[in-house]
């Protein structure tokens, strides 16, 4: 059985650092920033990725009922599957949750960031970096904290070309979401080279 709150299409938590308190995204901890956002993607965490419209959703699944004979809500929920969704209500509260989500107004459209956003984004990554250490425990700390750089994290692992463009505090929110992976890569490649 796998643990509350994991999709079932993947697979569960490895490692020694899953039991650190981070409820679903443990199965991030053995993967890289990029696969953790497709994670997140698949379970309607992130923005929507919607290959059509929901008026155009709707319509291919009233078409592809009718060609299989099917009842409209099982029509639907085939679709919301194809999509990535569990089922089609909870496509729909992704959607809405999306369409909800307060913009800062301030997009990130390319890449270097501008300087204000990456003091900001290193500021906001050496205090979530301060959280997590803390609530991880390492077996090395000395060894991970040397191995920590903030501004390499903002400048190479933060934010890539193909996600943009992004709202400057969604992105912000990125960091402390997916930091903690960045940093449990880290006290496993500590624990490495110590030979733990």
């Amino acid at each position: 059985m796998l643990p509350l709150g994991f999709h079932p299409s993947l697979p569960p938590p490895l490692g020694k650092y899953h039991h650190a308190g981070y409820g679903p995204e443990s199965f991030l901890f053995e993967h890289t920033h990029k696969e953790g956002l497709c994670f997140l993607l698949a379970i309607g965490e992130s923005p929507m990725g919607l290959s059509a419209p929901i008026n155009e959703l709707k319509r291919k699944a009233k078409l592809f009922g009718r060609k299989e004979g099917i009842p409209h809500s099982q029509a639907l929920d085939q679709i919301a599957r194809d999509e990535g969704y569990p089922s089609w209500g909870l496509l729909l509260r992704g959607y809405e949750r999306q369409k909800s989500r307060p913009s800062s107004g301030h997009v990130i459209e390319s890449l270097p960031f501008d300087e204000d956003y990456r003091r900001e984004a290193i500021k906001l990554a050496e205090a979530t970096f301060e959280r997590v250490i803390r609530r991880i425990e390492p077996d090395n700390p000395k060894r991970t904290r040397q191995l920590w750089n903030a501004a390499e994290y903002v400048d190479k692992h933060h934010l890539s070309a193909d996600m943009l463009p992004i709202d400057r505090e969604y992105a912000l929110s990125l960091i402390e979401a997916f930091l903690v992976h960045h940093v449990i890569d880290l006290a496993v490649k500590a624990d490495n080279k110590s030979g733990v």
